[in-house]
């Protein structure tokens, strides 16, 4: 998974990191048995502090996308990635 931040844009980071991550769900990146990447990776990878990738997955728990597991980490709620509406509330509501 390799996406791009845009440091000129209105939209904040963790805004476009939920976006892009929203994106690789509904594409399938993501195996709905596996964890996401940990917040560290995503925040070295992107040279972002982890708050930034701790807020871009705090929105994807408010549209019901994923959960955090304690002791497992950030997971698929569904199996079958997103509904229509929560893939509309993560790319136009941040």
């Amino acid at each position: 998974m390799y996406f791009k931040l845009n440091y000129a844009s209105h939209l904040p980071l963790s805004a476009q990191i939920a976006y892009f991550l929203t994106k690789a769900i509904k594409e399938g990146v993501f195996n709905p048995t596996n964890q996401l990447p940990p917040i560290k990776e995503i925040s070295e990878g992107l040279c972002v502090t982890p708050s930034i990738v701790r807020d871009a997955y705090s929105m994807l728990i408010e549209s019901s996308l994923i959960e955090r597991r304690e002791g497992v980490g950030y997971c698929l709620l569904r199996p079958t990635g997103l509904t229509p509406e929560s893939a509309s509330s993560v790319s136009t509501n941040y």
